[in-house]
């Protein structure tokens, strides 16, 4: 979903998916799902439909990523506009999730659930709004949108889990738009290639419509002549 853009650590470009190259032909399959709402990164491997020892180079790729996801050496960034001000400029969540047991369609933090961890950073603050970067140290269903839940600051245009102001943004400025779907994006992913060992960044910039909601927010702290523009 949206532009990806994947970067060693030498700085050359990969392309415009996060994959290793493993082979002059290939097919590009997803090994990891993103929440239906969220836009972003969406990580992939490439499968191979030619013969001799490429199938099998397929396969230890996808191996590898896998191991990779199991022991959570794949770093997932995500940004996300938040209702409230965040007190703290660089955070912890740990908090365990599992089915809300009044809602059964939703998650919630609940004592029995599976142990859940988000890290959090403020990237960029507004009147009455938060923009953070948020790190998933473990990958629950809707994991950053029940922890952000639970410390009292939900994700703008959460249809499942906001409530009056926070379901409906920002109001938008001259300069801005409506929030029309959950602030939520998939930013960047970090792993490392299967075939040689590099360091592999992929970047998904957050799409126009989103932007404009910043941008309503930025140009509505500037008219006020505040303090709460972008740091």
């Amino acid at each position: 979903r949206g532009r990806h853009r994947a970067i060693h650590d030498d700085g050359i470009e990969a392309g415009q998916k996060l994959v290793d190259p493993i082979g002059p032909q290939h097919q590009l399959a997803p090994i990891e799902s993103l929440d239906d709402l969220v836009g972003g990164s969406a990580n992939t491997e490439r499968g191979e439909h030619t013969y001799g020892d490429q199938p099998r180079r397929t396969d230890a790729a996808q191996h590898s990523l896998m191991a990779q996801l199991k022991a959570r050496r794949i770093k997932k960034t995500y940004l996300a506009l938040v209702l409230g001000e965040v007190a703290a400029e660089v955070g912890r969540i740990e908090a365990p999730i599992g089915r809300d047991p009044k809602h059964r369609t939703r998650m919630a933090v609940v004592p029995d659930g599976r142990p859940a961890t988000t890290g959090y950073r403020v990237r960029e603050r507004f009147a009455g709004w938060t923009l953070l970067e948020l790190d998933l140290v473990t990958g629950r269903t809707h994991q950053i949108r029940v922890h952000l839940l639970a410390i009292g600051h939900p994700v703008a245009g959460d249809p499942v889990y906001g409530t009056g102001t926070s379901r409906r943004g920002p109001r938008p400025g001259p300069a801005g738009a409506p929030l029309e779907r959950l602030f939520l994006h998939a930013w960047r992913l970090q792993l490392t290639s299967p075939s040689d060992g590099r360091l592999i960044r992929a970047e998904a910039p957050l799409p126009g419509e989103l932007e404009r909601v910043l941008v309503g927010l930025r140009a509505g702290a500037t008219d006020l002549g505040g303090p709460e523009g972008r740091r």
